[in-house]
């Protein structure tokens, strides 16, 4: 079981149109630091702090409809450290713009037809690495669709070059609070987080151990998170204790609010340059050029 080669069973995608970013999205490169430029929530921000009488629930809805136009149909990936909620959070966007919601970590082990932890005991990361990659690609062509990724599709380059044919949000979370939930749910499925868990046996405590292990994924990690196009914080706001993160759907209008800023700040951007007016003199052009009188509707150069 050394070559995997998948076919991805897509829900039923055979309709639709192929993804491509609008013109005024530019895929961008991997950045060398953690200061890619990105738009961010930040959790200070006013947010909706509860769900009394569905408010948060009905604003969700009335954003997502500003988004949805605003994407002219462009795909939406997620992604984040294992933990950070991109399946929770990426089917309650997907409902909320009508989008069909993908795990690739699902397809890989439908297709398959085993489990991820057996895929990495069988035949290592770089045998699933490799799987990612195909599904990635696969999922590419499609538009109107809200896909999570696995926390280390971001590792391997090309790989950004399928995600860049959708916006990237990154679903940023401090280590105590993505232990906690790691712990929560247990590592016996994500095999990165299984070293943890091994550092625990050997005397340290299992959340300790945790938090340990998923800083030095950070620190792997963190530079090729940076390259996406959002940034939404986890966190529960000010004051809260960093393993306590944010309810999942003030998450979504959090990542709706930065998507809708962010696409609404592109088109002001856009609207503002096609108005500027370039003005090219005599002074400075070389030797021989010269600037050309504008002609007029009639088609003659207006009188000097």
């Amino acid at each position: 079981m050394s070559f995997w080669t998948l076919e991805v069973p897509v829900v039923d995608l055979a309709g639709q149109q192929s993804s491509r970013l609008p013109d005024h999205w530019q895929a961008s490169a991997l950045p060398n630091s953690h200061e890619a430029a990105q738009t961010v929530y930040d959790e200070n921000a006013q947010a909706p702090k509860s769900d009394e009488n569905g408010e948060l629930g009905q604003r969700i809805e009335a954003l997502a409809g500003e988004v949805k136009e605003r994407l002219e149909g462009t795909s939406v990936y997620l992604v984040g450290m294992m933990g950070s909620g991109k399946s929770t959070v990426g089917k309650m966007v997907g409902g909320a713009l009508n989008y069909p919601f993908l795990d690739t970590d699902s397809l890989i082990e439908s297709s398959a037809k085993c489990s991820i932890p057996e895929i990495f005991a069988s035949d290592g990361e770089d045998a699933f690495r490799e799987l990612e990659t195909q599904v990635l690609q696969q999922l590419m062509p499609h538009k109107e669709v809200v896909v999570a990724t696995g926390g280390g599709a971001v590792v391997r380059a090309v790989n950004w070059g399928y995600l860049h044919h959708g916006i990237v949000v990154w679903l940023d979370g401090p280590p105590e609070l993505l232990a906690r939930r790691a712990v929560g749910d247990g590592t016996a499925k994500r095999p990165m987080l299984a070293q943890g868990g091994a550092a625990a046996q050997e005397g340290g405590g299992e959340y300790e151990a945790m938090v340990a292990r998923i800083q030095c994924l950070l620190q792997q990690r963190g530079e090729r998170y940076a390259a996406a196009d959002l940034r939404v914080s986890l966190a529960a706001g000010p004051g809260a204790a960093p393993d306590t993160g944010a309810p999942a759907a003030v998450v979504t209008w959090r990542l709706l609010h930065a998507l809708n800023e962010r696409l609404k700040a592109d088109a002001a951007e856009r609207k503002a340059a096609s108005e500027a007016e370039i003005t090219i003199t005599q002074e400075g052009l070389p030797p021989g050029m010269r600037v050309v009188p504008p002609v007029d509707r009639e088609g003659a150069a207006p009188a000097a």
